[in-house]
């Protein structure tokens, strides 16, 4: 039989590799997933310490991301740089992912951690300009903090040229045009 346990040359394995393809883990059986060998793979971290549910909230692929949670893998698993699933979702614009995610959330913990340079999940949305995904973090109870820059989400906005997050954010929150980055 194949050897499932095999890598490629950025420490991926194949549940990783297959989260990354079209419809994800839509081709594998769910008997499959269940299978002993198979659930170790599920927790295995790449050579940047990404999970295959780092990448599955990357893609935002429904499926994927449900399969691997009904699994039990946790939502908590941290990449190399500190950045949760969630980071991974708010970044490239999931919206679906994060509500998913959010959802199995006991706590806000997860919602206002940041990764190694400070950078909470709507920091990198507002980056991103991703406007319904900062309308939600910022509903679910995301905090207007500082990242290492003394940056908040607004200044990420702004810099970025997304004046619709950035009317977003304003209209959560006023309060936040009072703090400074690093440079006044």
């Amino acid at each position: 039989g194949a050897n499932v346990s095999l890598k490629d040359h950025l420490g991926r394995n194949f549940l990783h590799l297959t989260v990354l393809q079209p419809g994800g883990l839509q081709h594998l059986n769910e008997k499959f997933l269940q299978m002993e060998h198979i659930k170790n793979l599920v927790v295995d971290e790449d050579n940047e310490g990404c999970t295959p549910l780092h990448y599955a909230c990357r893609q935002g692929v429904a499926l994927s991301v449900n399969n691997l949670l009904s699994l039990n893998v946790s939502i908590y698993s941290k990449s190399r740089d500190k950045k949760s699933p969630l980071h991974f979702a708010a970044s490239y614009g999931r919206i679906n992912t994060c509500q998913r995610l959010i959802r199995d959330m006991k706590d806000t913990r997860l919602l206002n951690e940041g990764d190694k340079k400070g950078m909470t999940p709507l920091h990198l949305a507002a980056q991103n300009g991703h406007e319904k995904v900062v309308q939600f973090l910022l509903k679910r109870g995301a905090l207007f903090l500082c990242d290492y820059k003394g940056w908040t989400a607004l200044h990420h906005a702004a810099f970025g040229g997304y004046t619709r997050t950035m009317q977003i954010i304003l209209d959560t929150n006023v309060k936040c045009t009072d703090r400074v980055d690093e440079e006044g």
